[in-house]
């Protein structure tokens, strides 16, 4: 016989499975007999709380094949089980339904508010607010944004112009009459803090240098080279824009102000004789050695996949790194761009080579590879027709042999120098540099503190140096700083310009002071 469910009060699930919800009198938990209809056999069977078959008098016990079965249910079901027809016996907590139901304002979802490309009306904006209310949304959060969206409205509202300001005003206008938030975002597009009312000279910043190598012992008088002025990267390297990946555009602005001038005696280890340069391919040595970094000589691949330029001595010389700029492939968004494979080699006699050092996967426009002391005649650079792995491979571009890699600059140095210095000093972000370690070196390798010299105030206002400096070799360091030419990003072409300097709080408070009054 089975127990009516409605008498019981069960929930059809738990009527199955053959659980019985006690009274509150009632301490434990017992199985209730609903599944056996048999004749029940009092002599093989165990009591069950008379509450849960007060109206089935002959169900107070079950046979042992239906225990059988009850505990494997009770087993198989387990705690889920028993949890679910304890909670079907509580009455439901209305008040915490109607609160789910019709939440407070602080528990509802705020929105992203995209004013894509101008693309926008005062009757979308009232119609977006409108439903926005209606499904329970608590604000919303202005972005004005940009992925090349077409034009879809008869006029489109430009950033900053007298209709985009009435256009904001009755938004938040309407917002505050439906009870919803308002924000914006920190600057238009998704960026960090940028817009056309940032001035160059609170954009973002990078520190550029000269060099220049003089005689001691007398006064000097000379006009020290003036660093780079360009915007990008690093040095004289152009970049900057919008998209990481897309060229600069050709009106980013510039700027350059002086900051120190530095002098240092150069260390003995840093004189180097005159190098013997070939290469597998046609290239002009001078301009790989004459400090320029934009102008990219493409070295031909061989047959065998390899190209090389060497760097051969009449004598034994030592080495301790080497400063590399090569054209690198494809850049896809932030991702830094895959560097060609390749490594240094030494050589004694320029035809058994060993290699010293691997160069980097990616990172600075320029890499310093810093490797321990290594005497020989000849030093080269061999590449792969090939560019390292690319770390995304969602994102990767097509994997393919190249007939020639870019060379812009190759210089062997005596002196010591920090292992990719361009990396840890910030001119990338690039990721993993624990293991690029700079190795020892002797003391004649490397800068005296002692013999470091601010001469910053002996530079005239006409850009000329007077000094009379000791004895000796000294190279001049004119250091500056020009413009990243970092824009904000994605945003519509009136809502982009320079990104402010975020280590300047008299530029981010201008920054912020004219954003939060347009």
């Amino acid at each position: 016989m089975k127990l009516p469910r409605a008498s019981r009060g069960f929930p059809p699930f738990a009527a199955r499975i053959g659980f019985a919800a006690p009274l509150r009198s009632e301490r434990r938990w017992r199985l209730a007999a609903l599944l056996d209809e048999q004749t029940l056999d009092k002599r093989r069977s165990i009591p069950i709380g008379r509450t849960a078959v007060s109206s089935q008098p002959c169900a107070r016990t079950f046979s042992r094949r239906a225990m059988t079965g009850a505990l494997m249910m009770l087993v198989t079901i387990g705690p889920a089980g028993m949890a679910l027809a304890r909670s079907a016996a509580r009455s439901p907590d209305k008040e915490a339904l109607e609160r789910f139901r019709d939440p407070p304002a602080s528990a509802r979802p705020r929105v992203w508010w995209h004013w894509m490309d101008g693309n926008v009306s005062e009757d979308g904006i009232t119609k977006d607010l409108a439903w926005m209310k209606q499904v329970g949304i608590a604000g919303v959060q202005y972005f004005d944004g940009s992925l090349q969206t077409p034009q879809i409205v008869p006029t489109r509202i430009a950033y900053l112009s007298t209709a985009w300001r009435s256009a904001i005003r009755n938004a938040v206008t309407q917002t505050e009459a439906d009870g919803l938030e308002f924000t914006i975002a920190s600057s238009p597009g998704w960026s960090e803090s940028g817009g056309p009312w940032v001035r160059p000279e609170q954009a973002m910043k990078k520190l550029v240098w000269s060099e220049i190598d003089l005689l001691g012992g007398r006064r000097l008088s000379v006009p020290p080279p003036l660093p780079p002025r360009t915007s990008g990267p690093f040095q004289d390297i152009p970049g900057g824009g919008a998209e990481p990946s897309e060229p600069p555009p050709a009106d980013l602005p510039t700027f350059y102000r002086d900051s120190r001038v530095i002098a240092y005696r150069i260390p003995p280890a840093d004189q180097l004789p005159q190098a013997r340069i070939t290469a597998s391919s046609k290239i002009d040595p001078a301009q790989l050695t004459g400090g320029g970094r934009t102008h990219f000589q493409q070295l031909a691949m061989a047959p065998d996949g390899y190209g090389w330029v060497d760097f051969a001595y009449a004598k034994p010389v030592t080495m301790r790194a080497v400063e590399l700029v090569l054209q690198p492939g494809r850049r896809v968004g932030p991702i830094y761009p895959s560097w060609p494979i390749g490594q240094i080699e030494v050589s004694d006699d320029g035809r058994d080579y060993r290699k010293v050092a691997d160069l980097p996967q990616r990172g600075a426009p320029q890499q310093t590879i810093a490797f321990r002391a290594i005497t020989a005649r000849h030093f080269r650079l061999l590449l792969q027709a090939r560019f390292a792995p690319f770390p995304i491979k969602a994102f990767a571009p097509p994997d393919e042999t190249v007939t020639a890699h870019g060379i812009a600059r190759i210089k062997f140095v005596g002196e010591a120098r920090v292992d990719r210095f361009e990396d840890k000093a910030g001119w990338s972000t690039i990721a993993g540099l624990a293991g690029a370690q700079t190795p020892p070196a002797d003391a004649d390798a490397v800068v005296d503190a002692k013999d470091v010299i601010d001469i910053t105030d002996r530079m005239q206002p006409d850009g000329t140096l007077r000094w009379t400096a000791p004895a000796g070799r000294w190279r001049i360091l004119r250091l500056g700083w020009s413009l990243t030419g970092k824009l904000n990003n994605p945003a519509s072409r009136e809502g982009t310009g320079l990104e402010v300097d975020k280590l300047s709080g008299p530029a981010v408070k201008a920054y912020a002071d004219t954003y939060l009054g347009q």
